[in-house]
């Protein structure tokens, strides 16, 4: 995985992302391609491993870590992975009133078949919610926010 070294008045030049809720980072947006996921202080000192391992996970239907970031003293701060940026939060299409019952109970069973496999290959998945699954207009769903996996 890609070592990214970025001090935190860097960041700050970055645009953030503000279309969703996030309570545990900051989601900066350094190109139309990739995020940057910068952990507050007191989420940093568990997550680091987690990064590491999740960064080797290969499954289509999670978004994972594809850089890990560090200040230039070697202090991590965070993640970089891919800006899904035709891709919207599933509480926007699923709560919506323009799309069918039939069209909602197939992205829910496609969130929960993404969801399902997790839990066979191991993984402890328990930040569920609408807002951390995506959907774009082909119907491809992406589970994201996977850090505080176990």
């Amino acid at each position: 995985m890609e070592k990214i070294f970025k001090t935190e008045k860097e960041l700050s030049v970055y645009p953030t992302l503000r279309s969703s809720i996030h309570h545990e980072s900051d989601i900066y947006i350094p190109d139309e391609n990739n995020l940057y996921k910068i952990l507050l202080h007191g989420n940093r000192l568990t997550r680091e491993g987690t990064v590491e391992r999740l960064s080797l996970y290969d499954n289509p239907d999670c978004v994972t870590p594809n850089g890990i970031i560090y200040t230039p003293q070697y202090d991590f701060l965070g993640f970089r992975m891919t800006y899904l940026k035709d891709y919207v939060p599933s509480t926007k299409l699923i709560f919506s009133k323009s799309m069918s019952y039939k069209d909602k109970l197939k992205y829910a069973r496609k969130i929960a078949v993404a969801i399902e496999r997790l839990g066979k290959d191991g993984i402890v998945f328990w930040d569920i919610h609408p807002d951390n699954n995506m959907i774009n207009k082909n119907g491809d769903i992406k589970i994201v926010d996977m850090d505080s996996v176990r």
